[in-house]
């Protein structure tokens, strides 16, 4: 009937206006704005440095840090040092050198050459001055961190 189709669309309508306005009432639900966490750095030892500031610091016990530019096994050199060029490479004079001698090279697992070329490093121990460059001669792996 005519009415009842009036009526209905009535109900309809009117059921959808209130539906839209309900649905303008209800507030937004809150969205949790992310905190972001921070990275932790690597820890620093004490009296750190970075390897152009070595020559400074000749005869103090220091961390060194840097990128190890040229990495040498110099096998058939007296006492077959390996030279772990940080900073610049041989033969630069401006570079920092890591010296692992021949007699301490059984104490690291695998082949430092090979295992630092490339890496951001840090070296711990005396600085010394060979030639008027400075350098660390290392004993173990525990005095290089590779980052």
């Amino acid at each position: 009937t005519p009415t009842a189709t009036a009526a209905y669309t009535e109900t309809l309508i009117a059921t959808a206006t209130t539906a839209a306005t309900a649905t303008r009432q209800i507030p937004p639900t809150p969205t949790a704005t992310p905190t972001p966490i921070p990275t932790p750095s690597e820890p620093t030892p004490p009296n750190t440095i970075q390897w152009d500031e070595a020559a400074q610091h000749i005869g103090e016990e220091m961390t060194v840090c840097g990128p190890v530019i040229g990495a040498h096994y110099a096998q058939s050199s007296n006492g077959q040092p390996t030279f772990l060029n940080i900073g610049k490479d041989f033969p630069s004079p401006e570079r920092f050198t890591a010296v692992i001698w021949g007699e301490d090279r059984s104490n690291f697992p695998t082949q430092p050459e090979s295992t630092y070329m490339g890496q951001t490093v840090c070296v711990s121990g005396l600085i010394e001055a060979y030639a008027g460059t400075p350098e660390i001669k290392v004993e173990a792996p525990t005095q290089i961190t590779s980052y």
